[in-house]
């Protein structure tokens, strides 16, 4: 993997696979949750799979690698419901989702990651 600093943009899919997690941007839109990743990202230790859970607000496991900067990632305990919102593939661009969320949920699985 690329070095990079900077925030981290984690997508997380519902289990059904037919929404994105999001919170309030605060310009009456939806932003995906991101983590400052303040140090040289090589790969998930435990110490960032841990920020990641506290940037989501529950346990999580690395999934996929989305985008360069974006990771899709699975909450490992039930998400809590404090300032997050479920969004579905029609509500992404209605409700001002930030513009990689879209993309970012349709992308293919990178079978070039050994990341599971």
């Amino acid at each position: 993997m690329t070095d990079r600093r900077g925030p981290l943009r984690l997508v997380v899919p519902s289990p059904d696979g037919t929404r994105l997690l999001a919170r309030p941007n605060g310009l009456a839109g939806w932003a995906l949750p991101t983590m400052a990743v303040d140090v040289p990202f090589e790969g998930w230790s435990d110490e960032l799979v841990a920020r990641a859970g506290r940037a989501i607000g529950t346990p999580v496991r690395p999934l996929r690698r989305v985008d360069e900067d974006v990771w899709a990632v699975e909450p490992a305990d039930r998400i809590r419901a404090a300032g997050n919102t479920w969004i579905g593939a029609a509500e992404v661009e209605r409700l001002g989702a930030d513009a990689d969320a879209a993309r970012a949920w349709f992308a293919e699985p990178d079978v070039a990651d050994p990341t599971p």
